[in-house]
């Protein structure tokens, strides 16, 4: 998905690759959702940098698909709007650093 929209499977493998470091943690200290809530994040591997995020975190996680080189995750993510908060349905293929 792209912006709330299914991508095509041609515009999935154009679609840009992120590489990082997954981290799959629960958050609960001072949040938006104001309780202890899961998020996955992709954390930049460059040296220096600390942990920021390569994309926008996945809150509420699932793990719906294992495969022997590859995971699949689905959550959502917060895209500020309009002054308020827009969620968007979000999957990741999360596959071994080549």
């Amino acid at each position: 998905m792209h912006d709330g929209m299914a991508l095509t499977k041609t515009e999935l493998l154009q679609a840009p690759r992120h590489n990082g470091r997954l981290l799959l943690e629960d958050w609960a200290e001072s949040n938006i959702f104001g309780r202890p809530i899961k998020r996955a994040r992709l954390i930049s591997t460059l040296q220096g940098v600390g942990d920021i995020d390569v994309v926008a975190p996945l809150f509420e996680p699932q793990l719906v698909r294992v495969g022997d080189d590859r995971l699949t995750l689905v959550g959502h993510e917060v895209h500020a709007a309009g002054g308020g908060a827009r969620h968007v349905l979000q999957v990741w293929l999360v596959k071994p650093y080549e």
